[in-house]
């Protein structure tokens, strides 16, 4: 493999990511600006043994429940992404840097802070076009995540990787 063919390889890597990543955060911002988007809630919905955890199996559950093509491989990839204290599981705070965006700290603010303004519905469920939005942006990272390990793999073939 020539030396261009491998600086290709790395420079489209690098623009796809960026792209995947904006859309990616595109979808963490069209989910908190639904009224009724809680994080708690959301966490909630697929933490279905209420552990105060989610696993790669709820995930994986949850979006083939929802039609979502998940095999247990992207959940455990989205996971991995996301755990930060190494436990194999999401946290609710870890749960909310995958679903909050980064980009737009007052809507990160103001989604957060849902459940204690007068408006909170403690005890209704996530309305069905805020699940939608949810499974939308699960699979765009899933989306993401299979690109970048696709191209990974391309990369890793380049001699000077």
């Amino acid at each position: 493999m020539s030396h261009a063919y491998c600086h290709r390889l790395f420079t489209d890597l690098i623009r796809n990511l960026s792209i995947d990543e904006t859309l990616v955060e595109m979808r963490r911002q069209d989910l908190c600006m639904h009224y009724e988007f809680q994080p708690d809630k959301a966490f909630e919905l697929i933490d279905v043994d209420k552990d105060g955890e989610i696993s790669a199996d709820e995930i994986a559950a949850f979006l083939r429940q929802n039609n979502v093509d998940c095999t247990l491989a992207d959940a455990d990839n989205l996971v991995y992404d996301y755990d930060s204290s190494g436990d194999k599981k999401l946290s609710l705070s870890e749960f909310s840097q995958f679903a909050l965006p980064a980009t737009s700290p007052s809507l990160r603010y103001t989604a957060e802070n849902r459940r204690f303004t007068l408006s909170h519905k403690a005890q209704q469920p996530l309305p069905a076009d805020c699940v939608n939005l949810i499974i939308r942006l699960f699979e765009k990272e899933i989306a993401l995540q299979r690109n970048r390990n696709i191209q990974r793999k391309s990369l890793a073939s380049c001699p000077d990787y």
